[in-house]
Protein backbone atom coordinates (compact mmCIF):
# COMPACT_ATOMS: atom_id res chain seq x y z
CA UNK A 1 0.00 0.00 0.00
CA UNK A 2 2.81 2.39 0.92
CA UNK A 3 4.81 1.95 -2.42
CA UNK A 4 1.69 2.37 -4.26
CA UNK A 5 0.62 5.76 -2.73
CA UNK A 6 4.11 6.88 -2.94
CA UNK A 7 4.32 5.83 -6.58
CA UNK A 8 0.96 7.91 -6.84
CA UNK A 9 2.75 11.14 -5.71
CA UNK A 10 5.48 10.51 -7.70
CA UNK A 11 3.31 10.69 -10.66
CA UNK A 12 2.29 13.57 -9.56
CA UNK A 13 5.58 15.44 -9.29
CA UNK A 14 5.00 15.18 -5.22
CA UNK A 15 8.81 13.24 -4.52
CA UNK A 16 9.16 14.77 -1.61
CA UNK A 17 5.77 13.20 -0.33
CA UNK A 18 6.85 9.88 -1.61
CA UNK A 19 9.67 9.82 0.15
CA UNK A 20 7.77 11.01 3.00
CA UNK A 21 5.62 8.51 3.02
CA UNK A 22 8.31 5.62 2.48
CA UNK A 23 10.05 6.74 4.74
CA UNK A 24 7.45 6.97 7.39
CA UNK A 25 6.92 2.82 6.59
CA UNK A 26 10.83 2.27 6.88
CA UNK A 27 10.58 2.30 10.34
CA UNK A 28 7.71 -0.41 10.87
CA UNK A 29 9.69 -2.43 8.68
CA UNK A 30 13.54 -1.36 8.12
CA UNK A 31 13.93 -4.69 6.39
CA UNK A 32 11.43 -4.60 3.32
CA UNK A 33 13.13 -4.61 -0.22
CA UNK A 34 10.85 -2.94 -2.24
CA UNK A 35 10.36 0.18 -0.13
CA UNK A 36 14.52 0.53 -0.06
CA UNK A 37 14.43 -0.02 -3.61
CA UNK A 38 12.14 2.73 -4.19
CA UNK A 39 13.43 4.80 -2.29
CA UNK A 40 16.90 4.52 -3.68
CA UNK A 41 15.27 4.98 -7.09
CA UNK A 42 13.48 8.97 -5.46
CA UNK A 43 16.87 9.58 -4.18
CA UNK A 44 18.55 9.16 -7.18
CA UNK A 45 16.19 11.64 -9.14
CA UNK A 46 16.61 14.11 -6.43
CA UNK A 47 20.04 13.97 -7.18
CA UNK A 48 21.13 12.13 -3.65
CA UNK A 49 23.69 9.95 -4.76
CA UNK A 50 25.02 8.43 -1.47
CA UNK A 51 21.43 8.05 -0.61
CA UNK A 52 20.18 6.69 -3.60
CA UNK A 53 23.20 3.82 -3.50
CA UNK A 54 22.56 3.52 0.38
CA UNK A 55 19.38 2.26 -0.09
CA UNK A 56 19.69 0.00 -3.18
CA UNK A 57 22.35 -1.57 -1.45
CA UNK A 58 19.96 -2.61 1.48
CA UNK A 59 17.36 -3.43 -1.25
CA UNK A 60 19.94 -6.21 -2.88
CA UNK A 61 21.12 -7.55 0.54
CA UNK A 62 17.08 -8.21 1.19
CA UNK A 63 16.34 -9.56 -1.82
CA UNK A 64 19.23 -11.61 -1.96
CA UNK A 65 18.34 -12.80 1.74
CA UNK A 66 14.80 -13.41 0.51
CA UNK A 67 15.27 -15.38 -2.16
CA UNK A 68 14.58 -12.97 -5.15
CA UNK A 69 17.99 -13.53 -6.84
CA UNK A 70 16.70 -12.05 -10.38
CA UNK A 71 15.75 -8.50 -8.30
CA UNK A 72 19.12 -8.51 -6.25
CA UNK A 73 21.11 -8.77 -9.48
CA UNK A 74 19.81 -6.54 -11.50
CA UNK A 75 20.52 -4.06 -8.77
CA UNK A 76 23.97 -5.66 -8.16
CA UNK A 77 24.55 -4.57 -11.63
CA UNK A 78 23.51 -0.68 -11.38
CA UNK A 79 25.72 -0.44 -8.56
CA UNK A 80 28.42 -1.54 -9.92
CA UNK A 81 27.82 0.86 -12.98
CA UNK A 82 26.86 3.77 -10.99
CA UNK A 83 28.95 2.69 -7.50
CA UNK A 84 32.51 1.28 -7.45
CA UNK A 85 34.12 0.48 -4.94
CA UNK A 86 34.82 3.93 -4.14
CA UNK A 87 31.10 6.15 -3.82
CA UNK A 88 32.60 9.98 -3.33
CA UNK A 89 31.74 11.79 -6.24
CA UNK A 90 35.18 11.79 -7.71
CA UNK A 91 35.23 7.90 -8.42
CA UNK A 92 31.51 8.07 -10.26
CA UNK A 93 33.24 11.13 -12.55
CA UNK A 94 36.28 9.32 -13.25
CA UNK A 95 36.87 7.93 -17.01
CA UNK A 96 35.64 4.31 -17.24
CA UNK A 97 38.43 2.12 -18.05
CA UNK A 98 36.97 1.18 -21.41
CA UNK A 99 38.05 5.21 -22.86
CA UNK A 100 41.60 5.03 -20.60
CA UNK A 101 42.44 2.06 -22.78
CA UNK A 102 41.44 3.61 -26.45
CA UNK A 103 43.05 6.49 -25.69
CA UNK A 104 46.35 4.79 -24.49
CA UNK A 105 46.20 2.88 -27.95
CA UNK A 106 46.37 6.36 -30.00
CA UNK A 107 49.30 8.02 -28.03
CA UNK A 108 51.18 4.61 -27.63
CA UNK A 109 52.38 5.36 -24.05
CA UNK A 110 49.73 5.47 -21.18
CA UNK A 111 49.11 8.81 -20.87
CA UNK A 112 49.01 10.52 -17.57
CA UNK A 113 45.35 10.75 -15.77
CA UNK A 114 44.79 13.51 -13.03
CA UNK A 115 41.91 12.75 -10.73
CA UNK A 116 38.63 14.49 -11.90
CA UNK A 117 37.10 17.36 -9.61
CA UNK A 118 33.25 16.78 -9.12
CA UNK A 119 31.48 19.03 -11.13
CA UNK A 120 27.97 19.85 -11.90
CA UNK A 121 28.50 20.46 -15.37
CA UNK A 122 30.65 17.05 -15.87
CA UNK A 123 27.03 14.86 -14.97
CA UNK A 124 26.00 13.91 -17.73
CA UNK A 125 22.64 14.91 -18.71
CA UNK A 126 20.79 12.12 -18.21
CA UNK A 127 21.91 11.79 -14.64
CA UNK A 128 20.97 14.63 -11.96
CA UNK A 129 23.08 16.72 -10.42
CA UNK A 130 25.46 15.72 -7.90
CA UNK A 131 24.57 17.98 -4.84
CA UNK A 132 26.88 18.90 -2.07
CA UNK A 133 26.43 16.71 1.28
CA UNK A 134 25.36 19.02 4.09
CA UNK A 135 27.13 18.89 7.52
CA UNK A 136 24.29 17.84 9.66
CA UNK A 137 23.25 14.33 11.46
CA UNK A 138 21.19 12.37 9.56
CA UNK A 139 17.73 12.65 10.62
CA UNK A 140 15.66 9.36 11.72
CA UNK A 141 12.39 8.46 9.19
CA UNK A 142 9.50 10.84 9.84
CA UNK A 143 6.60 10.51 11.85
CA UNK A 144 3.69 9.38 10.21
CA UNK A 145 1.25 12.22 10.27
CA UNK A 146 -2.66 10.75 11.75
CA UNK A 147 -5.02 13.20 12.69
CA UNK A 148 -6.32 13.31 16.39
CA UNK A 149 -10.38 13.57 16.58
CA UNK A 150 -11.10 16.81 18.11
CA UNK A 151 -13.61 15.39 20.09
CA UNK A 152 -12.84 11.32 20.66
CA UNK A 153 -15.78 8.89 19.80
CA UNK A 154 -17.97 8.27 22.71
CA UNK A 155 -18.11 5.41 24.69
CA UNK A 156 -21.38 3.31 24.14
CA UNK A 157 -22.19 2.79 28.04
CA UNK A 158 -24.78 4.56 30.36
CA UNK A 159 -23.90 6.26 33.41
CA UNK A 160 -25.18 3.66 36.06
CA UNK A 161 -22.97 0.48 33.73
CA UNK A 162 -20.29 -0.85 35.91
CA UNK A 163 -17.17 -0.91 33.73
CA UNK A 164 -13.61 -3.11 33.61
CA UNK A 165 -10.68 -1.10 31.73
CA UNK A 166 -7.09 -1.94 30.17
CA UNK A 167 -4.77 -1.10 27.16
CA UNK A 168 -3.68 -2.87 24.28
CA UNK A 169 -2.04 -2.13 21.00
CA UNK A 170 -3.21 -3.09 17.38
CA UNK A 171 -1.91 -5.57 15.42
CA UNK A 172 -2.87 -7.92 12.41
CA UNK A 173 -3.40 -5.36 9.70
CA UNK A 174 -5.82 -3.33 11.90
CA UNK A 175 -7.80 -6.48 12.75
CA UNK A 176 -7.18 -7.45 15.99
CA UNK A 177 -6.10 -6.00 19.20
CA UNK A 178 -3.29 -7.40 21.61
CA UNK A 179 -4.10 -7.14 25.55
CA UNK A 180 -4.34 -9.73 28.59
CA UNK A 181 -6.28 -11.73 29.03
CA UNK A 182 -7.76 -10.54 32.58
CA UNK A 183 -8.73 -7.19 30.74
CA UNK A 184 -11.93 -8.90 28.91
CA UNK A 185 -12.29 -12.75 30.01
CA UNK A 186 -15.39 -12.42 32.41
CA UNK A 187 -16.78 -8.91 30.67
CA UNK A 188 -19.00 -8.38 28.15
CA UNK A 189 -19.66 -6.08 25.24
CA UNK A 190 -16.16 -4.57 24.53
CA UNK A 191 -15.19 -1.74 22.67
CA UNK A 192 -11.27 -0.26 22.28
CA UNK A 193 -10.52 3.28 21.31
CA UNK A 194 -7.48 4.39 19.66
CA UNK A 195 -5.11 6.98 21.28
CA UNK A 196 -6.32 9.25 18.01
CA UNK A 197 -9.95 8.76 19.41
CA UNK A 198 -11.43 6.01 16.94
CA UNK A 199 -13.90 3.32 18.35
CA UNK A 200 -14.45 -0.33 17.30
CA UNK A 201 -16.45 -2.86 18.59
CA UNK A 202 -15.10 -6.03 19.59
CA UNK A 203 -16.74 -9.35 17.32
CA UNK A 204 -14.53 -12.21 19.17
CA UNK A 205 -12.00 -13.11 21.76
CA UNK A 206 -9.31 -15.91 21.79
CA UNK A 207 -7.21 -16.22 24.87
CA UNK A 208 -4.15 -17.95 25.46
CA UNK A 209 -4.03 -21.15 27.68
CA UNK A 210 -0.67 -21.02 28.97
CA UNK A 211 -0.52 -16.70 29.48
CA UNK A 212 -2.45 -13.79 30.56
CA UNK A 213 -2.75 -12.78 27.01
CA UNK A 214 -6.08 -12.34 24.25
CA UNK A 215 -6.81 -11.70 21.22
CA UNK A 216 -9.72 -9.11 20.27
CA UNK A 217 -11.30 -9.15 16.80
CA UNK A 218 -12.54 -5.95 15.59
CA UNK A 219 -15.99 -5.89 13.86
CA UNK A 220 -14.47 -2.95 11.91
CA UNK A 221 -10.74 -2.93 10.85
CA UNK A 222 -9.00 0.18 11.87
CA UNK A 223 -6.32 1.80 8.98
CA UNK A 224 -4.04 -0.67 8.58
CA UNK A 225 -1.26 2.02 8.98
CA UNK A 226 -2.60 1.76 12.54
CA UNK A 227 -0.86 -1.79 12.90
CA UNK A 228 2.06 -2.67 14.53
CA UNK A 229 3.96 -4.87 12.61
CA UNK A 230 4.58 -8.46 14.13
CA UNK A 231 8.27 -8.46 13.30
CA UNK A 232 8.42 -5.22 15.55
CA UNK A 233 8.42 -7.53 18.53
CA UNK A 234 11.48 -7.85 20.13
CA UNK A 235 13.48 -9.81 22.48
CA UNK A 236 14.20 -7.16 26.15
CA UNK A 237 17.44 -7.44 27.86
CA UNK A 238 18.35 -6.22 31.77
CA UNK A 239 19.54 -2.14 31.33
CA UNK A 240 17.47 -1.72 28.23
CA UNK A 241 15.54 1.81 28.65
CA UNK A 242 11.70 1.18 27.72
CA UNK A 243 8.41 3.27 28.17
CA UNK A 244 4.61 1.87 28.85
CA UNK A 245 2.26 3.63 27.02
CA UNK A 246 -1.73 2.84 28.33
CA UNK A 247 -5.09 4.04 29.87
CA UNK A 248 -4.22 4.35 34.04
CA UNK A 249 -6.62 5.23 36.69
CA UNK A 250 -9.39 6.06 34.17
CA UNK A 251 -11.08 7.39 36.96
CA UNK A 252 -8.44 10.10 38.05
CA UNK A 253 -6.76 10.71 34.88
CA UNK A 254 -9.65 10.28 32.14
CA UNK A 255 -9.90 8.33 29.35
CA UNK A 256 -9.22 10.18 26.31
CA UNK A 257 -5.33 9.99 25.84
CA UNK A 258 -2.56 7.31 26.90
CA UNK A 259 -0.35 8.21 29.70
CA UNK A 260 3.41 6.88 29.47
CA UNK A 261 5.83 6.31 31.93
CA UNK A 262 9.80 5.64 31.60
CA UNK A 263 12.12 2.84 32.95
CA UNK A 264 14.33 0.16 32.37
CA UNK A 265 14.01 -3.82 31.95
CA UNK A 266 15.83 -4.52 35.25
CA UNK A 267 15.36 -8.53 35.26
CA UNK A 268 14.61 -10.83 32.53
CA UNK A 269 12.90 -13.26 34.71
CA UNK A 270 9.89 -12.81 37.08
CA UNK A 271 8.54 -14.21 40.82
CA UNK A 272 10.81 -17.47 41.24
CA UNK A 273 12.83 -16.72 38.05
CA UNK A 274 9.43 -17.45 36.19
CA UNK A 275 10.98 -16.88 32.24
CA UNK A 276 7.40 -15.78 31.13
CA UNK A 277 7.58 -12.25 32.63
CA UNK A 278 10.60 -10.08 33.20
CA UNK A 279 10.62 -6.78 35.26
CA UNK A 280 10.31 -3.28 34.13
CA UNK A 281 11.27 -0.22 36.67
CA UNK A 282 8.10 2.37 34.91
CA UNK A 283 5.36 2.69 36.94
CA UNK A 284 2.60 0.28 36.65
CA UNK A 285 -0.49 1.45 37.84
CA UNK A 286 -4.45 0.24 37.64
CA UNK A 287 -5.59 0.51 33.67
CA UNK A 288 -2.07 -0.37 32.41
CA UNK A 289 -2.77 -4.10 32.40
CA UNK A 290 -2.51 -5.44 28.72
CA UNK A 291 -0.22 -1.79 27.46
CA UNK A 292 2.48 -2.27 25.37
CA UNK A 293 5.93 -1.40 26.42
CA UNK A 294 8.62 -0.35 23.74
CA UNK A 295 12.38 0.54 23.55
CA UNK A 296 14.04 3.72 21.96
CA UNK A 297 13.76 1.30 18.14
CA UNK A 298 9.95 1.45 18.52
CA UNK A 299 10.35 -2.28 19.37
CA UNK A 300 7.64 -4.16 21.41
CA UNK A 301 9.48 -5.38 24.51
CA UNK A 302 6.45 -7.15 25.77
CA UNK A 303 2.83 -6.42 27.25
CA UNK A 304 2.26 -5.63 30.70
CA UNK A 305 0.08 -7.77 33.31
CA UNK A 306 0.78 -6.92 36.86
CA UNK A 307 2.87 -4.97 39.83
CA UNK A 308 4.01 -6.23 43.06
CA UNK A 309 1.65 -5.36 45.42
CA UNK A 310 3.16 -3.47 47.92
CA UNK A 311 0.28 -3.31 51.06
CA UNK A 312 0.81 -7.68 50.57
CA UNK A 313 4.78 -8.05 50.53
CA UNK A 314 4.51 -5.07 53.79
CA UNK A 315 1.61 -6.82 55.81
CA UNK A 316 3.51 -10.35 55.19
CA UNK A 317 7.40 -9.52 55.34
CA UNK A 318 7.17 -5.67 56.81
CA UNK A 319 9.14 -4.73 53.61
CA UNK A 320 8.43 -2.00 51.74
CA UNK A 321 8.96 -3.22 47.66
CA UNK A 322 9.60 -0.52 45.29
CA UNK A 323 9.25 -0.30 41.30
CA UNK A 324 8.43 -4.15 40.37
CA UNK A 325 6.64 -4.64 37.56
CA UNK A 326 6.15 -7.55 35.55
CA UNK A 327 5.63 -7.46 31.54
CA UNK A 328 4.75 -11.05 29.63
CA UNK A 329 8.28 -11.58 27.49
CA UNK A 330 7.97 -11.31 23.38
CA UNK A 331 8.59 -14.71 22.91
CA UNK A 332 5.39 -15.76 25.13
CA UNK A 333 3.84 -13.31 22.58
CA UNK A 334 4.85 -14.30 19.56
CA UNK A 335 4.41 -18.17 20.61
CA UNK A 336 0.66 -17.09 21.46
CA UNK A 337 0.48 -15.51 17.85
CA UNK A 338 2.00 -18.57 16.25
CA UNK A 339 4.94 -16.60 15.10
CA UNK A 340 7.97 -18.30 14.18
CA UNK A 341 10.76 -17.28 16.96
CA UNK A 342 13.48 -17.05 14.83
CA UNK A 343 17.29 -15.71 15.88
CA UNK A 344 16.82 -11.76 15.64
CA UNK A 345 19.43 -10.31 13.34
CA UNK A 346 21.50 -7.83 14.89
CA UNK A 347 20.92 -4.87 13.04
CA UNK A 348 21.22 -1.08 13.14
CA UNK A 349 17.67 0.72 13.61
CA UNK A 350 17.06 4.28 14.06
CA UNK A 351 16.46 5.56 17.31
CA UNK A 352 14.07 7.96 18.76
CA UNK A 353 13.16 10.29 21.72
CA UNK A 354 10.45 8.98 24.11
CA UNK A 355 8.11 11.64 23.11
CA UNK A 356 8.52 10.91 19.17
CA UNK A 357 7.56 7.25 20.05
CA UNK A 358 4.89 8.31 21.77
CA UNK A 359 3.92 10.32 18.70
CA UNK A 360 4.15 7.71 16.41
CA UNK A 361 2.38 4.60 18.87
CA UNK A 362 -0.42 7.11 19.80
CA UNK A 363 -2.94 5.76 16.96
CA UNK A 364 -1.08 2.17 17.24
CA UNK A 365 -2.40 2.30 21.39
CA UNK A 366 -5.77 1.65 22.49
CA UNK A 367 -8.17 2.07 25.62
CA UNK A 368 -10.46 -1.14 26.41
CA UNK A 369 -13.51 -0.71 27.97
CA UNK A 370 -16.20 -3.69 28.52
CA UNK A 371 -18.97 -4.30 30.85
CA UNK A 372 -19.22 -5.87 33.87
CA UNK A 373 -21.09 -9.76 33.80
Amino acid sequence: MSESFAHFLQNIGDTNGALKVLNDFLFFDATDPKINEALGVLYWQKGNISQAIKFRRIAEKRFRERGNYNRAGKIHAWLKNIAPQNDSPKSILSPSPSLIKKKTELNREPPKITPVKPKLKQVPSSQPPVQKKKSQKAQPPLIIDIKTLPRPEPLPFGRKALLMTGSGVIIGSGKYVLTNRHVVENEKNTVVRSGTGELRYVDGVRFSKTDDLALLKLKEPFPKVYSLSVKKIKKGFPGRRVILIGFPLGDIMGLQQPSLTEGVISRNTGILDNTKHFVITAKMNKGNSGGPIFDNNGSLMGIAVQKLSKKKIFDRDGVIVEDVNFAIRSDRIKSFLNIANFEERKEELPKYSFEDIYKIMLPRVVLIVSEKK
